[in-house]
C-alpha cells in the first residue's frame, strides 16, 4: 500500500558500467530494497525485497491489511540474471556477505516479549540467518538477546564483517 510508504527503501537496483556509464541491467522491486540490505561479493548481488517493518506496523495499527511476501534475492552481478530466491527470512534490517566463506548473512531484530505494550524495553532479540551464497540454502540460524540501542529505533545497530567475525 503506497499510501503508508515511508521511503526507507529504493524501488530499483541499477548496475552501471563504470567506464562508459551504460546501464547494464536493473531490477524493480515488488515492494522495495531497504537501505542496508544490499550486499555484493563473488560476482553476485544479494538483496531483500520487502515493505519496511515500521510501515507494516503502522498499517496494522490503522486497521489496514497489507498482503506482503518478502523475498531474499541473489542476482548475477554481470548479467542481472536471478541466481536464486527465497520467500522466508525476508524481514532483515541489514545484510552482509563474506567472499572468503561464500556466506550471505541477514540480521533481524525481533521483540522478546511481543505481547507487551511497554515501549521502553531494555532487551532486544536479534536473529542471524546465514545462507550459502551460491544457492541460498540456510546454513545456520541463531537468536541472541542484547541490550537495546539508545534512541527511538528498536535495533539500529550497524554490523560489520571483519575476517571471520561479525
Amino acid at each position: 500500500n503506497e499510501r503508508y510508504w515511508r521511503g526507507a527503501s529504493t524501488k530499483q537496483i541499477v548496475a552501471i558500467d563504470i567506464d562508459s556509464g551504460k546501464v547494464l541491467w536493473k531490477k524493480i522491486a515488488n515492494y522495495g530494497f531497504p537501505h542496508k540490505s544490499v550486499a555484493i561479493g563473488n560476482d553476485r548481488v544479494f538483496c531483500l525485497d520487502r515493505i519496511d517493518i515500521a510501515s507494516l506496523e503502522l498499517t496494522k495499527r490503522r486497521g489496514v491489511a497489507v498482503e506482503h511476501t518478502p523475498r531474499v534475492l541473489c542476482y548475477d552481478l554481470q548479467t542481472g540474471r536471478e541466481a536464486w530466491t527465497r520467500n522466508e527470512n525476508g524481514f532483515s534490517y541489514q545484510t552482509l556477505y563474506s567472499d572468503k566463506h561464500d556466506v550471505f548473512l541477514q540480521i533481524s531484530p525481533y521483540d522478546l516479549v511481543p505481547e507487551s505494550t511497554y515501549k521502553k524495553k531494555r532487551r532486544q532479540g536479534l536473529r542471524f540467518v546465514a545462507h550459502q551464497g551460491t544457492n541460498g540454502k540456510v546454513i545456520w540460524q541463531r537468536d541472541f538477546e542484547v541490550n537495546r540501542a539508545v534512541g527511538r529505533h528498536r535495533a539500529w545497530y550497524s554490523w560489520f564483517l571483519y575476517k571471520d567475525m561479525v
